[in-house]
C-alpha cells in the first residue's frame, strides 16, 4: 500500500515537470531510495507503472538508484532525481 501512494506522488510530480516544460511525455524518470525507506523496489515499480497509465509518464523508463544512508533522515527519503523529456519539436531528448 505504501508503495502505491509514493508512486502516485512521484508520477504526479514528474507529470507536472513534463507539462511545465512544454513537453508531451517523459522518456525516463529517476528516483533514489534511501537505505531505510522501507519500500520494495519491485512493488514500487509495479505501482509506478499503474499510476503512470494515461499520463505523460506512461512509457517512461523508471531508473531506480539507492543510497546506503541509514543514519540520518536521508535514509528515509524517496527522491525524484530527474525527468528526461522528449523534445516535442524534433523527437530529440532533453533534460
Amino acid at each position: 500500500m505504501h508503495e502505491r501512494s509514493v508512486a502516485t506522488s512521484l508520477v504526479r510530480q514528474a507529470a507536472e515537470i513534463v507539462l511545465r516544460a512544454g513537453s508531451d511525455r517523459a522518456v525516463s524518470v529517476g528516483i533514489r531510495l534511501g537505505g531505510t525507506c522501507g519500500l520494495s523496489e519491485p512493488h514500487l515499480r509495479s505501482s509506478f507503472a499503474a499510476a503512470a497509465e494515461g499520463t505523460p509518464i506512461e512509457d517512461a523508463l523508471l531508473e531506480v538508484s539507492f543510497t546506503e544512508e541509514t543514519i540520518n533522515a536521508e535514509g528515509l527519503d524517496v527522491v525524484l532525481t530527474h525527468v528526461e523529456l522528449a523534445d516535442p519539436e524534433d523527437g530529440e531528448l532533453g533534460r
